[in-house]
């Protein structure tokens, strides 16, 4: 097994593996949390054909309750393109263990808790 070193904070997305980019990955987005002080990143996706094309921004922050339970925070996007994940895995790093809730992509505003372990 080999360490991972992540800052505390950061949420990192990872999706399966795709040979090219026309081919959508199978599955949902994985956003890996690991929850900490300015724990806040972005999702972005665009066509990828021209500048200034259709595209989505959405800024996802978390907080640790006291009693150790995770709140993810969705924002409400930008831009009006659709992007290919239509699930979202939320998995909360704790130093501990895992936690894991599969939720459908946020269309907008949304907020979603995951209990302590």
């Amino acid at each position: 097994t080999l360490p991972v070193f992540v800052r505390a904070g950061s949420i990192i997305p990872r999706q399966a593996l795709v040979q090219h980019t026309d081919e959508t990955p199978k599955g949902p987005l994985e956003l890996h949390i690991y929850p900490g002080p300015d724990c806040a990143g972005a999702l972005y996706d665009d066509d990828g054909f021209a500048r200034g094309g259709a595209f989505r921004r959405q800024v996802v922050a978390c907080e640790v309750a006291d009693d150790g339970g995770v709140t993810v925070q969705f924002a409400e996007p930008e831009g009006r393109y659709r992007p290919w994940w239509r699930e979202i895995a939320l998995i909360v790093h704790d130093g501990v263990g895992e936690r894991r809730k599969t939720i459908s992509a946020p269309r907008g505003a949304e907020t979603v808790t995951l209990e302590p372990a």
